[in-house]
């Protein structure tokens, strides 16, 4: 496994979750305040892990989520949207 996967999947802040044939990602403020920087720090790492995330976990899908924040409108979007304009927007 890669470095900048590894790191990814220990990272505090990011909870990952397994069901059939779907990962659940979320962002959520373990130790640290989930702010824009942040938000978009996951987005970019999603949009260069999403192969490696899959392949490592066996699985077709996944499907993520930041607390707080909405992904190009969505509060939860899946792998198949994800794209290279996506931003994250804070709810308040």
């Amino acid at each position: 496994m890669k470095r900048s996967l590894s790191k990814f999947i220990e990272n505090k802040n990011i909870g990952i979750i397994e069901r059939n044939n779907t990962l659940f990602i979320t962002l959520e403020p373990y130790n640290r305040v989930i702010d824009k920087e942040y938000a978009d720090w996951f987005l970019k790492k999603l949009k260069q892990l999403k192969t490696e995330l899959l392949e490592h976990f066996g699985k077709e899908t996944f499907v993520f989520a930041i607390t707080d924040h909405n992904v190009d409108g969505l509060y939860e979007s899946n792998s198949l949207l994800l794209n290279p304009n996506s931003m994250a927007y804070p709810n308040y």
